[in-house]
């Protein structure tokens, strides 16, 4: 068995997608496990499927969290790499191009 889901979030803010698809299969000793379309290692199980929906959105909002923090600090290394007084010199597309290495 295998099903597509359509996740949305209504009270998503402005940096974080509100639709979401997943892949759910049936797994090993009845578990239903969902694993998220586009991110990479998002995936979890459940007993039934109102429990694997709640656990496949915390596990969306962990994810997107945890890339968050990773981009915060990959910035701020950017940042620490660099002359602070040449770095908040610099252009916005200059300053693009840097971020975009991290």
């Amino acid at each position: 068995m295998r099903a597509v889901i359509y996740l949305n979030f209504e009270n998503s803010t402005h940096d974080m997608p509100n639709k979401f698809s997943a892949v759910v299969k049936k797994g090993e000793e009845g578990y239903l496990i969902s694993e998220v379309v586009g991110l990479p290692g998002c995936h979890t199980q459940a007993k039934t499927y109102d429990e694997l929906i709640k656990r496949t959105k915390k596990a969306i909002h962990l994810y997107v969290k945890a890339k968050k923090i990773e981009f915060s600090q990959r910035i701020r290394e950017a940042w620490k790499s660099h002359d602070k007084g040449e770095f908040k010199s610099l252009p916005a597309n200059k300053f693009l191009k840097l971020i975009k290495k991290c």
